[in-house]
């Protein structure tokens, strides 16, 4: 649940503090606590003391969360430093284990605190991806301009057999890599339950599908970057089952629970 969280000058933030001397039921009710409140504020960390409790925990959300990270199996930063993440990618990260737990994730981090990274990070990360042999690239981001060199390097990534699942925000102009033939465009349709599909085929986005971190908590994270993230979860579980790269889109299309794209007020 999320909590109030305690400001200066509250007393309360000058008080004692106490070791955890056994986990207890009400200390792993009190983490959770923790973790969907640095969550709901897209914070980097967070301390018990802040949500008026005592006891001496703090958590820090790195580039994937700490109940993600056993998922990965390789990761390098190509942009920034180890301490300027937020939570966006352990959220990317939950979104996708939420539909195939099984997933190995590769996580290549290109972006610093403030959400920014070069073109050329993203594709050294593009480049180490494809070296790494990876099946899916989800990237659930999006730059304004068509960048010549980013799109080679998506068609490098389609032809070692990579299939590319990247962000498109349902209002405004095209982003890119999603605007790229080489990849599925993906965006939020708030008629999906988690799990289900719509085939959009309009001019931004070929695919939507539910695009909350918690189904019906949008206050917990969401938008274009959780339905692409939660598209690639499910992709992964297609590959999973036999579903060959090749045949993807296909069955994407089979799976579809919504037809054209969703109507406001509809």
């Amino acid at each position: 649940a999320v909590r109030d969280i305690v400001t200066y000058p509250d007393p309360r933030l000058r008080e004692e503090t106490f070791d955890v001397k056994e986990i207890t039921d009400d200390i792993c009710e009190l983490v959770t606590d923790l973790r969907d409140t640095m969550y709901s504020l897209n914070a980097a960390g967070i301390a018990a003391i802040q949500i008026g409790r005592l006891e001496r925990i703090f958590l820090i959300d790195g580039t994937v969360a700490v109940p993600q990270a056993t998922s990965v199996v390789a990761a390098r930063r190509f942009h920034g430093d180890a301490a300027s993440v937020d939570a966006h990618a352990g959220m990317v990260a939950q979104s996708v284990l939420a539909h195939c737990p099984e997933a190995a994730l590769v996580s290549a981090e290109v972006f610093d605190m403030r959400r920014t990274a070069p073109v050329e990070a993203i594709i050294d990360a593009i480049d180490w991806l494809i070296a790494q042999q990876v099946s899916l690239i989800n990237m659930s981001f999006g730059i304004a301009r068509d960048v010549s060199a980013l799109r080679a390097a998506c068609e490098r990534a389609t032809a070692h057999d990579c299939l590319l699942v990247a962000a498109a925000p349902s209002h405004g102009p095209t982003t890119y890599p999603a605007g790229f033939g080489a990849c599925i465009a993906v965006t939020g349709d708030a008629r999906c339950q988690p799990g289900e599909i719509a085939l959009l085929g309009t001019a931004k986005a070929d695919f939507g599908t539910h695009p909350f971190v918690h189904a019906g908590q949008p206050q917990h994270g969401g938008g274009a970057s959780i339905a692409t993230a939660r598209m690639t979860g499910l992709i992964a579980d297609m590959v999973r089952r036999g579903v060959s790269i090749a045949h993807v889109e296909a069955a994407l299309v089979a799976r579809a629970a919504y037809v054209g794209p969703e109507v406001i007020g509809a």
